[in-house]
């Protein structure tokens, strides 16, 4: 009687198991947390090349674009370059830190993302601090607590 007993605990833990492992991604709190800071560095380095502040009410960002030619690089190579650094670290970062988290999650940033992104039409100027907002600060945020709900134990 006790061994079918163990058989039926058993049989419940691996199907809620494989119950929760339907709902997951790869992504991790830490990963998230990595993505905001290589999407920071890369908002910084653009500022950096444009030589602005964010928010100082400088002339509009591609304007500067089209002026600028810093580090021996024209806005496009030097947007390139940062933009392809940021993604394949971002990517790495990913693919180090990756383990199963819900959809659900994930799908609140993706809303915020998506809101943040409907903004920018209406604010042209400030394209981007939205995304240094979006893509930095929220990546950061999702990460830390995806990381403090899933990661720690």
């Amino acid at each position: 009687m006790e061994e079918v007993k163990d058989q039926l605990a058993h049989l419940a833990e691996i199907r809620a198991l494989m119950e929760r492992s339907n709902r997951y991604l790869s992504l991790s709190g830490l990963s998230g947390v990595w993505a905001g800071c290589c999407a920071l560095a890369g908002a910084l380095a653009i500022y950096m090349y444009l030589d602005v502040t964010p928010f100082s009410g400088e002339a509009r960002y591609y304007e500067k674009a089209m002026q600028a030619n810093r580090w021996g690089l024209d806005y496009r190579e030097a947007f390139l370059l940062i933009g392809s650094m940021v993604l394949m670290l971002a990517i790495v970062g990913g693919l180090i830190n990756g383990s199963k988290y819900t959809v659900g999650d994930v799908a609140q940033l993706g809303i915020a993302e998506v809101a943040l992104g409907l903004l920018g039409v209406f604010f042209i100027g400030h394209g981007l601090e939205l995304w240094t907002f979006g893509f930095g600060f929220l990546h950061i945020a999702y990460g830390i607590w995806m990381y403090y709900r899933y990661d720690r134990l």
